[in-house]
């Protein structure tokens, strides 16, 4: 069974990695809604997943990237993994639900750390699914969480 490492901070939107500071930019536009980012944000996190294969064919660790902003209203998240494009996905609030992964069924065959969100995004070719987004055990993390939630409730 493979092993995942996850490891967030908080930061700025200035000090997340450029390349998704970049794709979170060209989608807004794309969208329509690049005024999400003209107020600061409420809280930014960057997360640093890691992937640690093992077994007989066990490779080298894989890592993806994540940033993950939440403002008034959206949520906007993006993926970076070793070596691809990332892609970006945003949400409002009063279209998501989020639950902590490690109370779902499939935390019992896959564990790791995160929160699933399910709901409507509004780049999304079905208009509805669900992300997981991986949060490490450092306290970024763990306001991530009740910020996110906190931001749902009330959106309801």
């Amino acid at each position: 069974m493979d092993q995942f490492l996850n490891s967030s901070r908080e930061c700025t939107l200035e000090e997340i990695d450029q390349t998704l500071v970049q794709a979170i930019r060209a989608h807004l536009v794309a969208h329509g809604m690049e005024e999400i980012l003209t107020k600061e944000p409420t809280l930014c996190v960057e997360t640093t997943a890691q992937i640690i294969k093992k077994g007989l064919f066990a490779g080298k660790p894989t890592v993806t990237l994540h940033a993950s902003i939440l403002t008034d209203h959206w949520l906007v998240t993006a993926s970076l993994p070793e070596g691809k494009t990332p892609g970006v996905i945003s949400a409002r609030y009063s279209d998501i639900t989020a639950q902590d992964y490690e109370n779902t069924a499939e935390y019992k065959l896959i564990p790791n750390c995160g929160l699933d969100v399910f709901g409507i995004h509004a780049n999304s070719e079905q208009g509805a699914g669900s992300i997981f987004i991986p949060l490490g055990p450092e306290p970024a993390a763990q306001k991530f969480r009740v910020i996110i939630k906190d931001l749902i409730a009330r959106a309801l």
